[in-house]
Formats: structure tokens, C-alpha cells, sequence
């Protein structure tokens, strides 16, 4: 579940993944959401906001992250 969200193709501004995975008889599904504060054509300094959601499908088990990148 950690390699849903790779990151925004070339002159991208909006990304969603969804992903499934299972472990030991276990399933579970997540979900992520990526977005980019600077316009990605424009040179220079780019600020991309990415987070992402997990249940479990078995289980009552819920998980989250979120993150910031900055790229020049």
C-alpha cells in the first residue's frame, strides 16, 4: 500500500489511486489523493501535497498518512 501514490506525471496538477492488498488471509483497500499547490508548467519551485486513506477488509482496522513534497 505504500507505492499507491508515485508522484504526478509531467504538467499533472491532480492525482487518485486506488489500491488493493492482502496479507496473511487479510485484505484491505486504500485510497490516495495527490495535488500540486504551483502550477506544474511553470519552472522552479513545485509544492505537491499527497495523502492517502486504508481500511481493512477483514477487520475493523483503519490507517492514514499524508505528506508534503517540494521539488526544484
Amino acid at each position: 500500500m505504500s507505492s499507491l501514490t508515485k508522484g504526478l506525471a509531467p504538467g499533472k496538477r491532480y492525482g487518485l489511486g486506488v489500491a488493493f492488498g492482502t496479507f496473511k488471509n487479510q485484505q484491505s483497500i486504500a485510497i490516495s489523493g495527490t495535488f500540486s499547490f504551483t502550477d506544474p508548467n511553470s519552472p522552479g519551485l513545485q509544492v505537491i501535497f499527497n495523502t492517502g486513506v486504508g481500511f481493512g477488509l477483514n477487520k475493523d482496522t483503519f490507517g492514514a498518512a499524508a505528506g508534503l513534497s517540494i521539488q526544484w
